[in-house]
């Protein structure tokens, strides 16, 4: 049993221990949405609960959502989780087309949408199997929500962005589960920066770090039984399987953007979020609160990094028989930087400021004093420390003055408290309002966006310039051909117009 697969056992038994408590769904007269899901595993088990427990203030009353049909490359694995939706919830989620003799497994997302219909989509899958499947639902009519990042490269987040602005000709709910926007201590900092005591900010310095050691290669293996392995790697290359891609994908550039795609997109989110804080309280200070919001765009990316711990990429296939140490199936490692400086500069805004990242996959430990990622606001009036568990922290530039901090009860409890409830009441509450959730499409594409750019810088090895109005890059033939990636033949990028 897999990593991967371990963590799903944990997550939908743990679904099955809260759903267990739920009574069944009967004939309510309140809607229910129909919702499937793409991708099992553990992010999207997490989603399922979720969705089934928001806006319920007692376990009598009706869920919002059905959930009537899951997909999955692992058919155990969607096997496993129809089986406890099933017993909990007295609602049988369908893993398999009926149109078909053979009951074919819902494999491929396009036969779960044609059959199903559903209203709702949820996409849990790796990153580079975000955009597909996401715009077919929303061409079909779903709402759709997105795991974080909401794409793999910018030509495919302006393919969602593009498909959610159409929306089929009716208002269409499209977002990322930016969770990280629902904690009460995130609200709170929002709220702090917004009053000015921070005065102006002119820099933001976002990290993470984490303790890992030089990569040893970990040997490539049959692929096990029941997994759709080339569906799996889909319109990206085709590797050869290696449970280390399986159960860390986004450390392999051919399917995720590394630490800064993983980390770096909450961060960032947070950043641009809280600086159009700033932006706003300008806006009332001039009495021009009703003009259109700001999209902030950065007007320069640079970003450098490498692997000098970790140790350079390996990726032995069968025919590299030659090279020392080859093994008969070949041996991979991760090609992710283990260190990467991205800097972002704002200098053409409304109130202008300059934003970093950096992260390191080494050397992470109590030295830092606030944990191992979060973010720095620099203001005039002193420096405001944005954590997770830590919550947060204003240190004034008067010595004289206390530094002040968030409640204690606003922290989260734990490290992995991801606040999905607060997410799926909002998503939900938007689709009945007509409105659009806390990190809607546009934000959820510019966050996805801006670690893009960094790689391409760091791909190219050289500062770009970005137009955010025509969202191109500038004066820059090879970089803007990293704006996109050809696909694998047999599937089709999904078009951005």
């Amino acid at each position: 049993m897999t990593k991967n697969d371990r963590e799903t056992s944990r997550l939908v038994a743990g679904a099955g221990a809260v759903l267990a408590a739920l009574p069944a769904s009967g004939a309510e007269s309140i809607h229910q949405y129909t919702t499937a899901l793409i991708g099992c595993g553990g992010w999207g088990q997490e989603n399922l609960k979720a969705a089934l427990g928001a806006l319920r203030k007692k376990d009598e009353d009706p869920r919002k959502v059905r959930i009537v049909a899951l997909c999955d490359v692992k058919e155990d694995r969607s096997q496993a989780t129809a089986a406890n939706l099933t017993a909990e919830t007295r609602q049988a989620p369908r893993t398999y087309s009926q149109a078909h003799s053979a009951n074919r497994p819902y494999v491929a997302y396009s036969d779960l949408l044609t059959a199903e219909r559903p209203e709702i989509v949820i996409v849990a899958t790796p990153d580079h199997w975000h955009a597909l499947p996401a715009v077919e639902a929303i061409n079909r009519g779903a709402h759709v929500l997105v795991a974080s990042p909401l794409s793999h490269t910018v030509r495919e987040g302006q393919a969602i962005k593009t498909a959610a602005a159409k929306g089929n000709g009716k208002h269409r709910v499209v977002g990322a589960a930016a969770h990280w926007r629902y904690a009460p201590h995130v609200r709170s900092a929002k709220e702090f920066l917004r009053s000015g005591k921070v005065g102006t900010i002119g820099f933001v310095r976002a990290f993470h770090n984490e303790a890992r050691q030089p990569e040893q290669a970990t040997e490539n293996e049959p692929i096990p039984p029941g997994l759709a392995w080339d569906y799996w790697c889909g319109p990206a290359p085709k590797r050869r399987y290696n449970k280390l891609i399986y159960n860390d994908f986004s450390c392999f550039l051919d399917y995720g953007n590394g630490t800064l795609g993983r980390e770096g997109t909450q961060w960032l989110d947070l950043a641009l979020w809280f600086m159009e804080t700033m932006i706003d309280q300008r806006r009332e200070r001039q009495g021009t609160t009703d003009a259109k919001r700001e999209i902030l765009w950065p007007r320069r990316v640079f970003s450098t990094g490498g692997r000098p711990v970790l140790g350079l990429p390996i990726n032995l296939e069968l025919q590299d028989e030659e090279q020392p140490g080859a093994r008969e199936r070949g041996r991979q490692t991760s090609d992710q930087p283990d260190n990467q400086v991205a800097v972002f500069d704002f200098g053409a805004a409304a109130v202008p400021f300059s934003l970093v990242w950096q992260h390191r996959l080494f050397a992470a430990n109590a030295a830092e004093k606030v944990g191992d990622s979060g973010c720095y606001f620099y203001g005039t009036e002193g420096t405001f420390h944005l954590g997770w568990q830590q919550g947060w922290t204003f240190y004034p530039v008067d010595k004289n003055k206390p530094p002040v901090s968030c409640p204690p009860e606003e922290k989260p409890k734990e490290k992995t408290t991801h606040y999905l409830k607060e997410l799926w009441e909002d998503f939900l509450g938007a689709i009945t309002k007509e409105t659009q959730p806390a990190c809607g499409i546009e934000d959820a594409y510019r966050a996805a966006t801006l670690t893009q750019l960094a790689m391409i810088s760091l791909k190219s090895g050289r500062s770009i310039q970005w137009d955010g109005q025509q969202e191109i890059i500038v004066g820059d033939a090879y970089a803007t051909s990293l704006l996109k990636r050809d696909y694998r033949p047999g599937y089709a990028h999904p078009s951005v117009s």
